[in-house]
Parts: C-alpha cells; sequence; structure tokens
C-alpha cells in the first residue's frame, strides 16, 4: 500500500483529532465538536468558522471504516483472531485520522496565503443541520452539477 499515505502512521487518532481541533482554533473556528460511532470512536468534526462575515458549519468525516476496508483488500489473507483484527482495526484509525489532519494542514496553509478561501476547499462539506452540500449533490444525483458542467463547457 505504499500509494496510501500514513497507512503505517504510529500516530494514535486522538492526537491526530486534537491536532485538527488546535488547528482549527487557531485559525478562529467558532466551534469544533465531535460525533461518535456506536463504538465510541470518533466519526468525524464538525465546525463554525467565520468566512466574509458569515458564520458556515461544516461537518467532515475521517470513514475509517474505508480504510479499514481498503487494509483488509490488500492483505493476503484474512485476520487470524480477534486480536489481529484490532490491530488493524486500530492502524485503520490511526491513518484515517492521520490522513485528515494533513489535509486540514494542507487547507488551512492553502487559505493563509490566499491561494483559496475556506468556501472554496470546504464546499463539499457545507452543512445545513441535516446533510453537507456533497450529500445533497449526490442525492440529486448530481444533477445540479452536470447542469453547471455542461454549461461551462
Amino acid at each position: 500500500m505504499p500509494n496510501l499515505k500514513n497507512y503505517t502512521s504510529s500516530v494514535p487518532a486522538k492526537t491526530s483529532i486534537a491536532h485538527i481541533e488546535n488547528k482549527l482554533a487557531a485559525y478562529g473556528a467558532l466551534s469544533i465538536s465531535k460525533w461518535f460511532n456506536d463504538d465510541g470512536s470518533v466519526a468525524g468534526l464538525s465546525f463554525v468558522i467565520n468566512n466574509n462575515g458569515i458564520a458556515m458549519s461544516f461537518k467532515i468525516p475521517a470513514k475509517v471504516d474505508r480504510v479499514e476496508k481498503r487494509f483488509l483488500a490488500n492483505r493476503s489473507r484474512p485476520p487470524r483472531n480477534k486480536e489481529e483484527m484490532s490491530r488493524l482495526k486500530a492502524q485503520a484509525a490511526r491513518t484515517a485520522w492521520k490522513i485528515m489532519s494533513d489535509w486540514i494542514d494542507i487547507q488551512l496553509s492553502l487559505i493563509d496565503v490566499d491561494q483559496v478561501d475556506a468556501t472554496e476547499v470546504f464546499l463539499p462539506y457545507v452543512f445545513d443541520g441535516n446533510s453537507t452540500f456533497y450529500e445533497h449533490l449526490k442525492n440529486d444525483g448530481f444533477k445540479s452539477l452536470a447542469q453547471i458542467s455542461h454549461n461551462g463547457v
């Protein structure tokens, strides 16, 4: 899995989550919250930032289950026991959250040097209290996006 960034990360998920929270707070987030999976692990972060005088909410998931699925697909054999599966799940969490931590660092750096603004990079994650902008587009079959794309060509 050499193409998968941080697939051997030893940084605990909680450390990467704290790093993201600290970066967002330093950026000026008005609020930051977590939501959790059934097993008590952090599923993602929500935050509110002021962008051009407008308080905007964003919801960013880590999708640890998808990283775990990728790890399992790249194995030559399934985990032998619960202990091995537990280690694989823990590695998936470290990897997923470290990737998110790196991604947030990069996005905030781009904002810092005026390459983009917050809405530009976080737009898919704008959250209206029910779903993200991306989820709205996906649930609509990306029809509105296809229309914009078609009109632009």
